[in-house]
This record gives structure tokens, sequence and C-alpha cells, in this order.
């Protein structure tokens, strides 16, 4: 299963759209569960300088000021 995310060069609706990808063996996973593990990653971020003292890439993506949307979306691989 290969899992990339769309290339806002490419595709015009996705600029200015934070794009998380997420990978889950959860059978219920929903987009509340997985944006909350993005939303964890705020406790890595220093407000003062923009910057992570552990893993906090994707918060730093939702947190832009001039980000416009969240979106989600979901692909099923088969094992």
């Amino acid at each position: 299963c290969i899992s990339r995310k769309p290339d806002p060069s490419l595709y015009k609706d996705y600029a200015g759209t934070a794009q998380v990808l997420t990978v889950s063996h959860e059978p219920q996973l929903t987009f509340t569960k997985a944006i909350s593990a993005v939303k964890d990653e705020a406790r890595h971020y220093e407000y003062r300088d923009n910057t992570c003292t552990g893993e906090c890439d994707f918060y730093k993506q939702i947190i832009w000021a001039n980000l416009t949307e969240v979106g989600c979306a979901m692909k099923t691989c088969v094992k």
C-alpha cells in the first residue's frame, strides 16, 4: 500500500492546506483521533523561536498563519 500526499504544485486545490500523513492499523480511526495525536505534539513546540524540542513538525503545519484548511482522507489497504 503506497501512501503519499498530493503535491500542491500539481494540485492547486491543496495549496494552503496542511497535509499530515498518518498510518494506522486501528480499524476505526477517526479524524478526531488523528488530529488529536497531532495536537499532542504542541508540548514539544517552542513558540518563542518556532522550534521543536521533540517531534512537532505536523503540529507546526496546523498552526501556520496562512493555513486555510485542515481536511481528512482515508485509504484502506488490504494486507
